[in-house]
């Protein structure tokens, strides 16, 4: 089963994209911020896609991914940017992400990403 690890903080946001997640047959993480994001990765690098909000207090989405691909045991582990920004072909370029959706997005949308 796959797992996908899901970094936001907004509780409510985060548990709705876990439920969903699970309710398609993935397994899922959570991490309240980046450093949380990374240390769940470092603890368990078999995530097969992280979910990831950018404007986060404290590390934020820039600072996750900005340290994940430092490291080589996760900087091949996809990630999907999830967040309220508007501009996302520079989100897409500058944290070279597979993909990134502006809140709010159509659930169907995000799961075509998924299985790619």
């Amino acid at each position: 089963m796959p797992t996908v690890l899901i970094v936001d903080d907004a509780d409510a946001t985060r548990a709705g994209l876990v439920r969903l997640f699970q309710l398609r047959g993935y397994q899922t993480r959570e991490a309240v911020n980046g450093a949380d994001g990374l240390e769940r990765l470092r603890e368990s690098p078999r995530a097969d896609l992280v979910v990831l909000d950018v404007m986060m207090p404290g590390t934020n989405g820039y600072w996750f991914r900005e340290q994940q691909l430092k490291d080589p045991a996760l900087a091949g582990i996809p990630v999907i940017v999830f967040t309220g920004a508007l501009d996302a072909d520079t989100l897409r370029r500058t944290m070279r992400v597979t993909d990134v959706f502006c809140k709010p997005v159509s659930v169907d949308a995000v799961f075509e990403a998924v299985s790619r």
